[in-house]
Order: C-alpha cells, then sequence, then structure tokens
C-alpha cells in the first residue's frame, strides 16, 4: 500500500507483520518511513532509531533521522546522524548534501562550503549543491563567490528558478538593482518560497495606467509592505487609482497616510504564515501587482528609490496619546528599543538579540529606554518603561514614535516603521544582512534616516550594542547640554541700576 501511494494504511500492515516478526528490519525501516511522510515525526524519528539498533550500518535510517531532527532545528543531533550515514556510505550522496544544508541552517557556513565542495567533486551536476553552495558564500558575505556559484547552477539548468532567485538576491545586495529585481522575480517559482496567488484580475507587466485601477496587495511580512507600499504614490501619479490591500494591524497607519486611493485590510494570517490566502475580499480591478513586484515594475535604481526622507504619517490622535502616556519632556534621551523580530522568519536566530544581552546598554548614559517589542516583557537585563502592552497597531506604534528622540531596532517592521515615518533610527544588522540593507555602508537608500551598525563577526551582538551604547551617551550629552542651555535663556537676566 505504500507502494501505491496509501502511506498511512501501509502502517497497520507493518504493526501486524513486527509482532509476528519483531527484528524485521526493512518493515521497521519502512513503516519510519510511513510516518516521515505522513509528518508524524515522533514515530518516525523512534522507527529510525529501531532500524539503528537492529542494524548499526543501516545508513538510510540514519540519514532519515538526521533529516527529522533538522526539521526540528536540532542541528547537533542533525549532523551527528548524517555524518554517521556518510561514514556507513561514502558515496550516499544525500547525506552529505543534507549535511552540507544542516551545517548552513546551523549558521556554520564554513563547513557547509567544505561538504558542498566534496559533493560538486563527486557530483560536479548537482544544481541544489551549486546553489546551496552560493548560498553559504553569501552567509560569510563573500558575493562574488556566491555568484559564481549561482552561475554554474545556472549553467547546468537554466530553468532552475532556486539559482535564479538566489542570484537576484545577491544582485540586489551588492547595489544592482535592475539585473536583481529580474531575478527576484523567480521566487514565485521557488518550493519554499510563497507562490502567486489565484486572481482573474491580470497582473500588470508595465502597461500604461492612465484611466486603470491597480491593485497592489500585500506578499510577504509587515516590514515588507511598509517598505514597498511607497510605490503606491508612484503608481497613482502615472494616472492609476490604487488599490492598497495590506495586513490587519497597518490599516489605520496606511490609509491615514494618504498615498493611494482606496485600502483594504487583507483577511488575518494563521500562524507562521507569510502570504495571504485567496482573493474573495479584494475589489476588481483593471490589473493587479504583488508588492514586491513594484519595484522591479518601478525600474528603481540604488539612485531613484522614492521617498527615502518618509512617507508614512501617524495619526494625530496617536501622537496626542502617546504624548500624554511619556509625560512631561526630560533631558533624558528618549529612545525606542525593538530587539526581536517574528520568530517564524528563516533567519531569526541571526537577526533577533538575546534579551540577557541589552545589559551593555546600560552604559549609555542619560537614556530614556522605551520598549517597543510586542510580545515581550521588558528584560531585566535593561530597565525601560513598557509600552508594547498598549501598542493595539501600527498606527499607535507611529503615534509613539514620533514623541520619541530615535528608535533602535534589529531588521524587523519596526526598523521599517520608524524609517518610513522619516523618524532616526539606528538599525542593528547581522552579520551577513538581509539584501536590502546593502554591503558594507552605514546609511541607507531606502531610509535617509536610518543608521546601520552592522555585526563584524557572525553572531557577534556585545560589540555592536557597545558602540551603540557609547554613541547614545554622545548624543544624551548634548540633549542635556541643549535642555541646559534652554533653561538658562528662559532665566530673567538682571538689570543694573
Amino acid at each position: 500500500m505504500a507502494v501505491l501511494g496509501d502511506r498511512a494504511a501501509a502502517i497497520p500492515h507493518y504493526d501486524i507483520l513486527l509482532r509476528t516478526d519483531p527484528e524485521n528490519i526493512e518493515a521497521t525501516f519502512h513503516r519510519a518511513v510511513a510516518y516521515m511522510l505522513e509528518s508524524d515525526f515522533e514515530p518516525a524519528i523512534d522507527g529510525f532509531r529501531r532500524a539503528l539498533e537492529l542494524d548499526p550500518r543501516h545508513a538510510r535510517a540514519s540519514n532519515n533521522l538526521g533529516v527529522l531532527y533538522q526539521l526540528k532545528h536540532d542541528y547537533g543531533r542533525a549532523i551527528e546522524n548524517y555524518r554517521r550515514s556518510v561514514r556507513l556510505h561514502p558515496t550516499y550522496h544525500p547525506a552529505l548534501y543534507n549535511l552540507g544544508t544542516a551545517w548552513l541552517d546551523n549558521a556554520n557556513p564554513k563547513e557547509a562550503i567544505g561538504v558542498f565542495r566534496k559533493l560538486l567533486k563527486a557530483q560536479p551536476n548537482h544544481v541544489a549543491a551549486w546553489t546551496n553552495l552560493g548560498n553559504a558564500r553569501l552567509a560569510r558575505n563573500e558575493a562574488d563567490a556566491a555568484i559564481d556559484s549561482y552561475h554554474s547552477a545556472l549553467a547546468i539548468d537554466p530553468d532552475d528558478a532556486t539559482a535564479a532567485w538566489n542570484l537576484g538576491i545577491v544582485r540586489l545586495l551588492t547595489g544592482d538593482f535592475l539585473r536583481g529585481w529580474a531575478g527576484y522575480e523567480r521566487r514565485f517559482g521557488v518550493k519554499s518560497a510563497p507562490g502567486r496567488r489565484a486572481f482573474r484580475t491580470p497582473l500588470w507587466n508595465g502597461e500604461p495606467l492612465t484611466g486603470k485601477s491597480l491593485l497592489l496587495h500585500a506578499e510577504q511580512g509587515l516590514g515588507d509592505t511598509i517598505q514597498f507600499v511607497r510605490y503606491a504614490s508612484i503608481f497613482q501619479s502615472q494616472g492609476a487609482r490604487v488599490t492598497v490591500e495590506c495586513q490587519p494591524p497597518l490599516l489605520t497607519l496606511l490609509s491615514n497616510s494618504a498615498i493611494a486611493a482606496d485600502w483594504i485590510a487583507a483577511p488575518k494570517l494563521e500562524p507562521g504564515s507569510t502570504v495571504v490566502a485567496g482573493v474573495e475580499h479584494l475589489p476588481d480591478a483593471g490589473y493587479q501587482l504583488p508588492m514586491m513586484s513594484a519595484p522591479h515594475r518601478a525600474g528603481t535604481t540604488i539612485k531613484s528609490i522614492p521617498f527615502s526622507n518618509g512617507y508614512l504619517h501617524a495619526p494625530s490622535e496617536a501622537i496626542r496619546r502617546w504624548r500624554n502616556w511619556l509625560g512631561s519632556e526630560t533631558s533624558a534621551l528618549r529612545a525606542g528599543i525593538c530587539w526581536a523580530g517574528n520568530p517564524n522568519h528563516k533567519n531569526d536566530r541571526n537577526r533577533s538579540i538575546p534579551p540577557e544581552l541589552l545589559s551593555e546598554l546600560e552604559a549609555a548614559n542619560g537614556v530614556e529606554w522605551i520598549n517597543l517589542q510586542k510580545g515581550s516583557p521588558s528584560p531585566a537585563s535593561l530597565i525601560m518603561r513598557n509600552a508594547a502592552v498598549e501598542l493595539e497597531d501600527f498606527a499607535q506604534t507611529a503615534g509613539l514614535i514620533e514623541n520619541l528622540d530615535l528608535v533602535v531596532a534589529v531588521d524587523t517592521s519596526v526598523a521599517h516603521l520608524a524609517g518610513a515615518l522619516g523618524k532616526t533610527v539606528w538599525i542593528l544588522l547581522p552579520f551577513a544582512p538581509d539584501w536590502r540593507w546593502l554591503l558594507e555602508r552605514s546609511d541607507s537608500p531606502w531610509y535617509s534616516s536610518a543608521r546601520l551598525f552592522r555585526q563584524r563577526e557572525a553572531g557577534k551582538w556585545r560589540p555592536v550594542l557597545k558602540q551603540v551604547a557609547e554613541e547614545l551617551s554622545v548624543l544624551a550629552a548634548d540633549k542635556r547640554r541643549s535642555a541646559d542651555g534652554a533653561i538658562l535663556d528662559s532665566c530673567p537676566t538682571s538689570r543694573s541700576k
């Protein structure tokens, strides 16, 4: 039955066989495979362990056990099992490939590079190995080497969407926007990426927009929507009536900012989901465009990014509310802080900061910290006022940010929000940053109010936080001197008689 595709129905038959022959290795192994293919991981893990008890040299069982541990993000056990599989069967290339991906997922690209090179010596036409070699090189900021790897993959299979998409990403990272956007469009053909939604409305491919209606719809995360919604104004200026679909927490803020004609909230996402399913709630339009395709359609280069000075506006009532919440102006520097992103993001382990490390920021003298981190209590490592518990949506967060001196944030939606408001924001980046922050530079062409603080060594946040604390102390001292000067200026001068 498993051969015919009915894996779940096959399991009871394996059970019957194993009751009469409990040491049947093949039945034990294939029963575990059936559970694995049904995504029932725990009995699958138990089954492969049992297969290895019966036959310690069962390379496929060890490999499959590694796959299950990798899916559970237990990379240490995954690597251990892949290594054992390779030792048992040196020419079993699936285990060698999996070992490379596990090292890459475990933030050890140097080891991954060695594994993929070894595999490619044996299988030089392994497209996925070339692509992942590129990914490992990119994780070390070796952009030119990554490009070479992706080209090698595409030389073997010019239609491989994953290699083409990754080549687009590295071109964006290096500022080669026109070729980068074209490559980024290949994302819809990548299995692990969100697919296109099933619209009846035709995709806009650059046709004249005068007198037409265009639906610009949310595609990925909240930060992506904040960053790319700016293009609604561009398309509106070309004569289109633009309707923007956005995630519900953004609706009040974006509709207040008057950068499109109409606004509509997407259905709420399931936990862990990044793309909205279904289009039944959307109005008819002449064309539709995924929001992440907007810069490609606009022909954006690194020198033609629109509205880098800001394009969103907090509602006035939200600004007033948070002005009252903060209380009277003080000489302290009021800094909002957000130290973590979406835990479901594939790169969250690299871009979020463990809260205990925030103790480094205690060295910033004269700073009043305001917690903007939704879903997290204020950590004991840094004294702060917890505003996050009262932030119902991004309109409220924007109102609070407008009352702060600056925002310190990792690469997440709060950083994009501050930049889109034109508010000073210091963005803390991992060693291998997301493509939109480019390489090396400390400023951002997307947000002129942003300053970038980069890890110089992968995983090392303390030096970054120490630098931030030192420079915040300077800003705080400047504000304190300005406040003292204002007080002196307001005092009546004595007059001689």
